[in-house]
């Protein structure tokens, strides 16, 4: 049911009947309420309108011919989109082996022929207030679980800032904190596998000697690798470098399969989502932090966020231990003094 009919009607309910005098009396019957009602000869187009449309109740007819009632409703109750709508049964027949069925298949109630007006407006009354009733606690319970998810999510955050932080500042020099920081983020936000560039002594390329591989064993995380090279304007750590902008890649091995080149094993983990962050001192490009993931996912600009932040207190680590470092030598050329 759409938002202009919610607003209009009492609820939108599709008839289902091979009589037309049934449908034309149910019709006039709810059409005097204010329901919004539809009209199906037979089970095939009950079945498409419901798709196309759901209604907030269907009235549905056993006897009918080529498809009866009954397998109508199987029909509904096997569809994701449909087996929600609550079912009413018609039929003359008033017999307790054909309401066993009724039930059995998911219907919601009963009515007989001939109709009784006060009972069928009252069976549809109920049935649909019940319906929305459900809906509205299906929709408080997913806020619920969206907004528990969100906290969850928000506790994670800062207990992986606060437990890098603290890594970071007892670290002795910044290659350490780099090898922390990398490690950490592979393991608390769930990448796979990353890298640190970081530019030669002459600025004119990339090199790579910290790695870190979330899957591979503890031995072979420590082991020393060769020393990779980046030219000017050749892949994701370059670009980075460049730009001094995170970016994000959904799927590396369409955009920049060159962009992670660490031995056989890295190229043979079918890598997906990639993001490069560039670790800024003074608007200089110091190291970029480079993740990877098998999973393709669109960019996620909170995760973005969170290892920007990781990032910056790389760059305060540097400055103070900067400070600390020139603090020494204005203390030694004292004692000198």
């Amino acid at each position: 049911m759409n938002e202009l009919t919610a607003s209009t009607s009492p609820g939108d309910i599709l008839i289902v009947d091979d009589a037309p005098e049934n449908l034309r009396l149910l019709s006039a019957i709810l059409k005097t309420q204010g329901y919004q009602v539809r009209q199906s000869i037979n089970g095939q187009l009950a079945l498409r309108a419901a798709q196309l449309n759901p209604p907030d109740l269907i009235l549905l007819d056993i006897s009918m011919p080529q498809m009866d009632g009954y397998e109508v409703c199987k029909h509904l109750k096997s569809s994701e989109k449909t087996r929600h709508i609550p079912v009413i049964f018609i039929s003359a027949l008033d017999r307790e082996v054909n309401k066993v069925k009724a039930f059995e298949l998911g219907g919601v109630d009963y009515i007989t022929k001939p109709f009784h007006l006060k009972e069928v407006l009252m069976r549809v009354q109920h049935q649909i207030a019940l319906h929305r009733l459900q809906n509205q606690l299906q929709a408080q319970n997913t806020r619920l679980q969206q907004e528990i998810t969100e906290r969850q999510r928000a506790e994670e955050e800062i207990r992986f800032l606060l437990t890098t932080t603290k890594a970071i500042s007892k670290s002795p020099d910044f290659h350490a904190a780099l090898k922390i920081t990398l490690r950490y983020i592979c393991l608390m936000i769930g990448w796979d596998c990353g890298e640190i560039w970081s530019p030669n002594s002459e600025g004119t390329k990339l090199e790579s000697s910290i790695w870190f591989v979330r899957e591979a064993k503890q031995e072979a995380l420590t082991h020393p690798s060769e020393t990779f090279k980046f030219a000017h304007n050749f892949g994701l750590p370059v670009r980075v470098w460049s730009s001094k902008q995170p970016e994000w890649i959904e799927n590396v091995l369409v955009q920049d399969i060159s962009a992670f080149l660490r031995s056989q094993m890295g190229s043979n983990m079918e890598l997906k989502t990639g993001l490069g962050i560039p670790i800024l001192v003074n608007d200089r490009v110091l190291a970029v932090l480079v993740l990877f993931k098998k999973t393709r996912s669109q960019a996620e600009q909170r995760l973005i966020e969170v290892v920007n932040t990781v990032a910056a207190h790389l760059s305060e680590f540097i400055q103070r231990k900067k400070i600390e470092a020139e603090l020494v030598v204005a203390y030694k050329e004292l004692k000198r003094l």
